[in-house]
């Protein structure tokens, strides 16, 4: 799994190897655009848990099997509006309650318009800000929509795209060799 997502650095490899030493766990639903940055905290965690000593190794639970529900189909970004920007993946009645990994991704037009929105949506936070921060966050943005988009190009579904999402920035940007575990997947159960 870790190879077909394009995340099996040496790494990753070698706290696979290391499994049966024990785990630290951290696991979320796969989420719209792979969620809040709080999965994130969750991964630090257990990554910081495993640092402390006893052999032991981070893992990520892409918890791919609940079933489609609103909490995962949408997410609020912070924005000039009090309600934040609501950002949804589309999802037909049919794929109510089946498990979130046969949702496929959505359509690229769908991708292109929600870029293009919350690019609008941190211009419009950054109104009234030094230009030189302007720059560095609009960037910082460019940077993660560029790792978003070329999630969904490599994956089929929204787990998969969450999973993508999230491995890259823990092991391929930050390094910390976390093996995404994907309960769906016939081969890791």
């Amino acid at each position: 799994y870790q190879r077909e997502l394009g995340l099996l650095t040496g790494r990753v490899e070698e706290n696979i190897e290391s499994l049966d030493a024990g785990v630290a766990e951290a696991g979320q639903q796969p989420m719209c655009l792979a969620g809040p940055s709080l999965i994130l905290n969750k991964i630090a965690y257990a990554y910081t848990l495993c640092e402390l000593g006893g052999g032991y190794v981070p893992v990520f639970y892409n918890a791919d099997y609940d079933g489609v529900q609103a909490e995962l189909l949408n997410m609020r970004l912070p924005s000039p509006s009090a309600r934040g920007l609501l950002i949804t993946y589309p999802a037909g009645p049919e794929y109510e309650g089946s498990p979130i990994h046969m949702l496929p991704n959505p359509p690229e037009e769908w991708l292109t318009q929600t870029v293009e929105r919350i690019k609008g949506n941190y211009k419009g936070i950054m109104k009234g800000v030094n230009p030189g921060t302007q720059d560095r966050v609009l960037r910082n943005l460019d940077h993660v929509l560029t790792i978003v988009k070329g999630a969904y190009y490599s994956t089929e579904n929204v787990s998969d795209w969450a999973a993508k999402i999230i491995g890259t920035l823990v092991n391929l940007e930050a390094g910390l060799g976390v093996p995404i575990i994907s309960p769906s997947r016939p081969e890791i159960r």
